[in-house]
């Protein structure tokens, strides 16, 4: 399979080898094919590539653990299901594993997750971090060390040291490739015109594999070319309409997280507040007090 970003596929395959990294980008711009891509490159090198999307174990800490040590004992051929994760990669202490982690903000900046993804288990990645030859790829949409781990209480996420490398939108060269490796038959004008959407639009990569979708099942095909490649943009965005409902969800976790973190400084400010109340309460009858034994109304 060829590779989609090809440069910096190949220059995050050699700092995999180094260091545990923080892969982050936007949706819609290939992050799920760059970890495929990245396993291409890994199984001739005989590196051993373990891989849980983060956002399925959300609410299941036991069910992540448990799918790492499987992929792990399928690697090692192994049929003893007693063996933890650890004392597994112990057995073959010089054999380079990787553990790809996509979505891994499905567990930061959140309340609503399995409360064993708490600090004990960042401790436990970072156990396998400084393994030799174990090393760790989160990938997230912001630079990790911008999130919170909400599970327990407010931490900051420095314990787990990864450096990030910033996945930058897909370059109009790298859209090209893909498109003619979808041998579309297309032609020039329309090739262009359908690069230059693809190019242009929010997520290309999500899109380039709903259009080609298209053009490969003959979808429109009474209607002029540039006519169907508009018609395919509003079906794009009515398909993925969810996501928007998605952006909701997470706008009200955040102010889930807010209101929970500032409610003790509420309930202090309120504290205050009364206290304030009932000393000008008071303050008022002295005043009142004092203005009686000097003989004024």
């Amino acid at each position: 399979m060829s590779l989609l970003r090809p440069v910096y596929t190949e220059y995050l395959f050699k700092q995999l080898q180094k260091q545990s990294i923080n892969v982050y980008g936007a949706a819609g711009q290939g992050r799920e094919r760059l970890l495929d891509d990245l396993k291409t490159l890994a199984t001739p090198a005989g590196i051993w590539v373990l891989s849980a999307d983060m956002k399925a174990y959300r609410h299941n800490y036991t069910g992540l653990i448990n799918d790492l040590n499987h992929q792990l004992s399928q690697q090692l051929a192994s049929t003893d299901t007693s063996l933890s994760l650890e004392q597994q990669l112990d057995q073959h202490p010089s054999q380079t594993v990787w553990i790809l982690l996509p979505n891994f903000d499905a567990i930061l900046n959140a309340t609503q997750l399995d409360k064993q993804f708490g600090i004990g288990f960042f401790n436990q990645l970072n156990a396998l971090k400084n393994r030799p030859h174990c090393y760790l790829l989160c990938m997230t949409e912001r630079p990790f060390q911008q999130y919170q781990l909400y599970a327990e209480q407010i931490h900051s996420l420095s314990p787990l040291d990864l450096k990030p490398f910033q996945l930058k939108p897909l370059t109009l060269e790298e859209c090209k490739h893909e498109l003619q490796r979808q041998d579309l038959r297309l032609q020039d004008k329309h090739f262009n015109a359908l690069l230059d959407c693809i190019h242009n639009h929010p997520t290309p990569y999500l899109f380039l594999g709903f259009a080609c979708d298209q053009i490969k099942v003959q979808a429109d095909q009474g209607k002029l070319f540039k006519d169907r490649l508009t018609r395919w943009q509003k079906q794009f965005t009515l398909q993925n309409k969810r996501s928007l409902f998605s952006g909701v969800d997470k706008c009200t976790n955040h102010l889930k997280i807010i209101i929970r973190h500032c409610k003790p400084l509420l309930l202090t400010l309120t504290g205050l507040a009364a206290v304030f109340t009932a000393v000008s309460g008071k303050a008022q009858l002295l005043l009142d007090f004092l203005m009686k034994l000097r003989g004024k109304p």
